[in-house]
């Protein structure tokens, strides 16, 4: 017997919209297991995540493009995985935000769309159904109101001026050095930047100029789905199942 219905996985940025979610699933009579209500002043935080999800029926994963960043998302996620391959443990994913991250198991597994807050309440119905193992079928009524989810926060204003500086100053040899290719270091610390970076470059290039690589979410990820699935994103013509045909693929776009 299970002690809660659900762990949730998620980036603390996304803390107060997660907490809502969190008291929502709640209302429903499920038990949920949320880093902040749970977990005991003065024990090991691995310990009381493996606790966690020991006791945890099923798993939600808050796919944000942040969780690439986040070395405790991904002990979780490797933690859910070991467990959906030990024992009846589902892992569901929440996409949440503009941008969906590039984690190569999002495409063979049934998500959970948030992203439209206009139908919150349908995508928390699939929600539901989906922690009770049952089809969705046609929405129903909850039994209480919902609470309402707060805006997500605006990544583009939380930047701070030296961030900002470091990518004006990147554009500026861009433009007058001509350089074609600009690698930027994906630390768990400047997603913000990052995604600055990537903003920047389409306004500056367009969009079908600029290849945004993303590596594997996991250390046993299938290479050649990922180099596969890398290249459908960037329409090269020619398949890729190796870094080998991925890096000419990315020569021929040069040319």
């Amino acid at each position: 017997m299970f002690r809660y219905d659900v762990f949730i996985s998620y980036k603390s940025q996304y803390k107060d919209w997660i907490e809502v979610l969190a008291l929502n699933l709640r209302s429903q009579n499920l038990s949920v297991f949320l880093d902040d209500w749970e977990f005991i002043g003065g024990k090991s935080i691995i310990e009381e995540m493996n606790r966690g999800l020991e006791q945890s029926k099923n798993g939600i994963l808050l796919a944000t493009p942040e969780v690439l960043q986040s070395s405790w998302v991904k002990d979780e996620y490797y933690k859910m995985k070991e467990l959906a391959d030990k024992r009846d443990f589902k892992i569901i994913p929440i996409i949440l935000g503009k941008e969906i991250p590039e984690i190569p198991f999002l495409s063979t597994i049934k998500c959970i769309d948030f992203r439209d807050d206009r139908y919150y309440q349908k995508s928390f119905h699939q929600l539901i159904c989906a922690l009770r193992d049952e089809p969705p079928g046609s929405p129903k009524k909850f039994q209480c109101r919902l609470e309402t989810p707060p805006p997500l926060p605006d990544s583009s204003h939380c930047i701070e001026i030296s961030g900002r500086k470091v990518v004006e100053e990147v554009f500026e040899l861009l433009v007058n050095k001509q350089a074609v290719l600009l690698f930027v270091q994906r630390d768990r610390l400047q997603v913000l930047v990052d995604s600055y970076f990537y903003a920047r470059a389409v306004k500056r290039f367009g969009a079908d100029n600029v290849l945004h690589l993303v590596p594997p979410f996991g250390p046993d990820a299938d290479m050649a789905i990922f180099y596969s699935e890398l290249g459908k994103k960037h329409n090269f013509l020619d398949q890729c199942t190796s870094s080998l045909a991925f890096e000419n693929a990315i020569n021929q776009r040069l040319e």
